[in-house]
């Protein structure tokens, strides 16, 4: 990070917030001597104007900062410094990632600690679409049951492997978030579960607006 840069963050990591509604001013001294003045006072304007004369501003006059905080200021900045450096290392093997997958016609799952996650790519996401064909294949189920994903409410859909597992798929309701695709695998409790109160999901207000099918393994709301 460049020295100035730097600077500018100290200054203003440092400055201090003003007591009065109307602002104030304020010079943030560092330990090397250097400074900056804030000139933050507000007044009013248009008919207001002929309150000004009025207006309160909370001067601060100098703020000198300690060495020892100065310091640990830097150590804070480097430590957020290394960990962008990190997360743009990160960032590009996600990206090779994806497209080496990609090129072999399959999805990467990503362990999120409570559930897996679907390694969509950012226009996927943003764009609320996946590949089908690609899914199909990295989980070992049908296209048809994948083609299930595309209702825009909150989905669910259970279907099964080619070992005769159930593979549990579900997402939000992309109508306010991106597309987001988690699944975990067992041997159908989830799906037995939901089985149960299967006419109230089918039957429910609007159904097919957000896109509930009349297949079995599907659950929209």
């Amino acid at each position: 990070m460049k020295t100035s840069e730097k600077l500018n963050q100290a200054f203003n990591y440092f400055k201090e917030s003003y007591s009065l509604k109307m602002g104030g001013t304020q010079t943030v001294i560092l330990p090397n001597g250097k400074g900056r003045y804030f000139d933050d006072r507000e007044y009013y304007s248009g008919r207001g104007e002929k309150y000004n004369s009025s207006i309160r501003h909370d001067d601060k006059g100098e703020i000198s900062i300690s060495r020892k905080n100065y310091s640990d200021f830097l150590k804070m900045l480097k430590k957020l410094d290394a960990k962008k450096k990190q997360a743009k290392i990160l960032r590009i093997e996600e990206l090779e990632r994806y497209e080496n997958l990609k090129g072999q016609g399959l999805y990467g799952i990503v362990d999120g600690g409570w559930t897996n996650f679907i390694e969509l790519s950012d226009e996927e996401r943003n764009g609320k679409y996946f590949d089908a064909e690609r899914l199909a294949k990295t989980l070992d189920i049908s296209i048809s049951d994948c083609e299930l994903l595309n209702s825009n409410g909150k989905t669910y859909v259970y279907a099964k492997n080619g070992t005769g597992q159930v593979v549990n798929l579900w997402h939000s309701d992309t109508s306010c978030n991106n597309l987001s695709i988690t699944v975990d695998i067992d041997n159908g409790e989830k799906y037995t579960e939901m089985l149960k109160g299967r006419d109230e999901w089918v039957n429910a207000p609007f159904a097919h607006i957000v896109g509930q099918t009349t297949n079995q393994n599907h659950f929209v709301c």
